[in-house]
């Protein structure tokens, strides 16, 4: 029996996927040739994980054009801690205008979960922890009112204390506003044993 697989972190829009290297072409664009090694080995499902406001409006256009493919692919939407910064504090037009975007793009055809958010301490050299709090906080409030929740695609590094302390508050209205919301996912990084 094949096994069955669910990618949940599939960089597809990443520039290795068109050949590119820190800037530089290496090859081919080969997508079509990862799916289908994807698909060989049992991979039916794939969920792009989206980093900022541009990379979901993005993503929803890559799926659509897709070459056809057995998996079901999907994407979040949600603003990366390392993108805390350029997408969220710096936002052309602010933080509000990001989040009014994002609470537009949940409702995308190929949107699957809201994420990925959290915390990220290890890569501070992106984003500081003001705004990667900040951005948490904003997109924990956003998720808890919408209309129709998606499942959270979490992100935890190398901050454990602060990501409880700044979801913790948020656990009750996420259970209580819909049964999806009870579905998360937490990739987290941690140092040592």
């Amino acid at each position: 029996v094949m096994p069955r697989f669910f990618d949940i972190g599939a960089n597809l829009t990443d520039e290795q996927f068109v050949g590119k290297y820190r800037g530089r072409r290496h090859h081919q664009p080969d997508l079509r040739q990862v799916l289908s090694r994807a698909a060989d080995v049992g991979v039916e499902r794939l969920l792009i994980t989206c980093t900022d406001v541009s990379d979901a409006t993005a993503c929803s256009d890559f799926i659509a054009a897709l070459p056809t493919s057995p998996l079901l692919v999907a994407h979040t939407v949600g603003i990366h801690p390392t993108n805390a910064t350029r997408g969220f504090a710096n936002f052309e037009g602010g933080p509000t205008v990001a989040l009014a975007r994002l609470k537009d793009l949940v409702t995308g055809t190929h949107v699957a979960a809201y994420g990925e958010f959290g915390l990220d301490y290890d890569r501070l050299h992106f984003a500081c922890k003001e705004h990667q709090r900040a951005c948490f906080t904003a997109q924990l409030e956003l998720v808890c009112g919408l209309s129709s929740p998606l499942p959270l695609f979490l992100h935890e590094r190398a901050a454990f204390a602060d990501f409880v302390e700044l979801i913790s508050p948020f656990l009750p209205r996420l259970r209580d506003s819909c049964p999806r919301h009870g579905r998360a996912f937490v990739h987290g990084h941690h140092r040592g044993a």
